[in-house]
């Protein structure tokens, strides 16, 4: 069947990057296979790095266009794989304090084994609590975690991340928007239309200022 050809098709490759990653000498700059393929959904390192780019400009971007002090705060990347944005938001912002949490423990130890020295790196659990503290950070991002929560898991993590926010503080995160409505049926549409954490495209972002996150 077509599912089987492909499942050997994605063996074969996954076997072909994995030697290749073994043979590799030193620190990798980039996360094994497997582990890179579960973000990206490709095994191709130059566009598992790029995207990494993206991101991290458009939420540098993003948030100093809204007056954001970034310099010298604490900033959690929640959801944060094995730190793919994280590594050129530190390079965008040096002197950011930066942490990240993720539910994965094999992204969470290469994070740590390769990137501990620009970021602290966490493993959270798949349900709220936290470990952190109240008001630990001043911002918060998220690239398309509540994208695949239902409604009740984004109210119960959208309530931590307020609860470890500074008062002031701001959360930025993204959704898939439209691009993801595909499938959906109109009146299904409409209500994403009227949801308050539906975006109008791909990797759209928006603010939203402690008080307002509930």
């Amino acid at each position: 069947s077509v599912g089987v050809l492909r499942y050997v098709r994605f063996r074969r490759e996954l076997d072909i990057q994995r030697r290749a990653y073994t043979v590799q000498q030193g620190a990798h700059r980039n996360p094994p296979p497997m582990l890179r393929y579960r973000v990206h959904g490709s095994f191709d390192e130059r566009g598992y790095e790029e995207m990494g780019q993206v991101l991290a400009r458009a939420i540098v971007d993003c948030l100093r266009s809204e007056h954001v002090e970034l310099e010298h705060r604490d900033v959690l990347d929640f959801a944060c794989g094995p730190g793919r944005v994280i590594r050129d938001f530190h390079a965008r912002v040096p002197s950011a304090r930066l942490t990240g949490s993720d539910i994965d423990p094999e992204a969470i130890a290469w994070a740590q084994a390769n990137l501990g020295d620009i970021a602290a790196f966490r493993l959270n659990s798949s349900s709220p609590p936290t470990g952190f503290r109240d008001a630990s950070f001043d911002v918060i991002y998220c690239i398309s975690l509540f994208t695949h929560l239902e409604e009740a898991a984004q109210d119960a993590w959208r309530a931590v991340l307020a609860r470890v926010s500074r008062p002031g503080g701001v959360l930025l995160t993204t959704v898939h928007g439209r691009a993801a409505s595909g499938p959906c049926r109109e009146r299904e549409r409409a209500l994403l239309e009227r949801h308050p954490w539906i975006a109008l495209n791909l990797y759209d972002a928006f603010l939203e200022a402690k008080e307002h996150v509930r």
